[in-house]
């Protein structure tokens, strides 16, 4: 059988524009690094998604996410990693509701900082690593987050729910913590005092899950007085009631 040589082969000499317009092909449109992801969301229509390379972006300030939309990398092969002149409170900080971040590897490179922040409603982190931050993933107000299948190595707290956030769900992360949890807000998840309806199951924590439910625990079949409920964790659990 004859075999003839694919138009999209590279090994011979290619203006600039036609090389680069090969290599989008090749990543399947995916963003490239060093474009920037926060201009990228920026100029998308809401709902869109945007699919990132297996590339490294090295950022010096937040990536902010200000509409709905989905990031998705190629899990260990996509990393946003801090500069060590990073200036801010987060990788990403997330103020759009319903974005979800997906299979995307973050470090923090040794910064007190955290890896997603999310202030609004609806936010998804699934299938990522956080590495070497202060906390991993805070949501902070923002109600019905889901934070799933991830992997943390932090020095406070791998997830930290703050605010009157509610109806959340954290389950089945590996979550590891170096700090003392005896400090109150050091954990392998830390919940407020006034979050309420949230369901944390089948994670695997280093440190204590610590949560509230003032007014009444929660027992086997059922959630405490905030609705909060916790069970089937390889974790000590710290309930405040």
């Amino acid at each position: 059988m004859k075999r003839f040589t694919s138009p999209f082969r590279k090994d011979w000499t290619l203006g600039p524009i036609l090389t680069a317009w090969l290599d989008r092909l090749e990543g399947a449109f995916q963003a490239r690094a060093p474009e920037s992801i926060g201009s990228i969301v920026a100029g998308i229509e809401p709902g869109q998604v945007v699919m990132l390379a297996p590339d490294t972006w090295e950022v010096s300030a937040p990536i902010k996410i200000k509409r709905s939309c989905t990031l998705v990398g190629t899990g260990l092969g996509t990393k946003i990693r801090a500069s060590k002149a990073f200036a801010g409170a987060a990788l990403l900080e997330v103020t759009a509701e319903n974005v979800v971040v997906k299979d995307i590897s973050f470090d923090g490179n040794s910064r007190s900082i955290k890896g997603v922040k999310g202030t609004a409603n609806g936010l998804s982190v699934v299938g990522c690593k956080f590495d070497d931050f202060s906390t991993g993933v805070e949501v902070s107000g923002g109600s019905g987050a889901l934070v799933s299948a991830c992997y943390f190595l932090c020095k406070n707290s791998g997830v930290t729910v703050s605010g009157t956030s509610s109806s959340n769900r954290i389950s089945e992360n590996n979550i590891q913590v170096s700090g003392d949890d005896s400090s109150t807000n050091i954990g392998g998840i830390v919940m407020g005092n006034a979050v309420s309806f949230t369901s944390v199951t089948g994670n695997v924590s280093s440190k204590k899950i610590k949560f509230h439910n003032t007014g009444g625990a929660q027992n086997f079949a059922a959630p405490g007085n905030l609705g909060n409920h916790v069970a089937g964790n390889a974790a000590v659990l710290a309930e405040t009631t």
